[in-house]
């Protein structure tokens, strides 16, 4: 299965007999692009794909308290603190309540890290900055995992043989689903319409589904936390 741009785009021309398939640029490519562009969008929001995970790894430095991610992340999905514990996004409201340094009470931004949340985002890239409390008094760092974010395509990447990774080739036929979908639309077919539409959206369940069900991610009951404690405590040197 192909990852090509082009094509895809001929695979859906030649389908909805809807532009010319040898031609890579006319407007019928065009418009092919944009759906193809909307719908990588939306299904990318529809689930939790592992082929848009990335490792992530942040570097903290003594009375430095916000960080600007790589602008290729879209949000954090899990991050370790180093001692075991999980590294947990906090509301502002949160904030405020609970976290944010007290200057009456001599409290500081210094301390074992655990928390961070969401601060906006960089002005030039776009990349999210995340505010972190209680940074160690030496550098250190912090790693997890995050969800990238997908390219957005433009006309320029027409003829080009375009790669559309990391969007996977099992995904081809249901991205090709919604896209004749949206083809039939712009050709006023509207019988055709509706159970193209049911078909992609059979097809994207079920493509969802083979990630639920992967044997390899068999489900396991969780380390009960008094026996978490007790091993990152022997890990730390402690006799419990």
């Amino acid at each position: 299965m192909t990852l090509d741009l082009d094509s895809i785009i001929a695979d859906i021309k030649r389908k909805t007999q809807y532009g010319n398939p040898s031609s890579a640029t006319d407007q019928a490519a065009q418009d092919i692009l944009n759906s193809i562009d909307d719908n990588i969008s939306d299904i990318v929001m529809d689930w939790q794909w592992d082929w848009l995970y990335k490792a992530v790894e942040i570097t903290l430095s003594p009375g430095v308290t916000d960080y600007t991610l790589d602008s290729d992340i879209a949000k954090l999905l899990g991050m370790g603190t180093g001692d075991g514990s999980p590294f947990n996004i906090i509301s502002f409201k949160d904030y405020f309540e609970y976290y944010a340094p007290d200057s009456s009470l001599s409290e500081t931004t210094e301390g074992s890290v655990f928390w961070g949340m969401y601060i906006g985002r960089d002005t030039t890239t776009g990349a999210r900055i995340l505010r972190i409390g209680n940074i160690p008094s030496s550098t250190s760092t912090i790693d997890g995992f995050g969800q990238i974010k997908m390219d957005a395509l433009s006309v320029s990447d027409l003829g080009t043989a375009k790669s559309l990774l990391p969007f996977p080739p099992e995904g081809i036929s249901t991205l090709k689903a919604y896209c004749v979908a949206d083809v039939y639309a712009l050709q006023g077919k509207k019988d055709l319409i509706f159970p193209q539409q049911a078909s992609a959206l059979r097809k994207l369940k079920a493509w969802r589904g083979s990630q639920m069900s992967d044997s390899i991610q068999d489900v396991k009951s969780g380390v009960p936390p008094y026996l978490r404690r007790k091993i990152v405590n022997r890990r730390n040197g402690y006799v419990v």
